[in-house]
């Protein structure tokens, strides 16, 4: 059975959060069931997934990347094979 369009936008809103270490809640679910809803009025027809993923951080606080600046080990004379 084929999912509806609020089925899809919601599942991915609750993926989206889960994976973001965010853990839904009422709070949470009531917003994700407006953001669905405005995504759906906005694009009834259309692409409303890439809004719902769009408008995500206008509904939530997500958590910052961690990024590293360091991508690797310091590169030096003897890890290149040089004596």
């Amino acid at each position: 059975m084929e999912q509806l369009p609020c089925q899809k936008a919601l599942n991915r809103v609750i993926a989206y959060l889960r994976g973001s270490g965010i853990k839904p809640g009422v709070n949470e679910c009531r917003t994700a069931l407006e953001l669905v809803d405005h995504a759906l009025q906005q694009a009834p027809d259309g692409d409303y997934l890439k809004l719902v993923m769009e408008l995500l951080p206008q509904y939530f606080e997500l958590p910052q990347p961690k990024l590293s600046l360091e991508a690797g080990p310091e590169l030096l004379r003897g890890s290149m094979g040089y004596e």
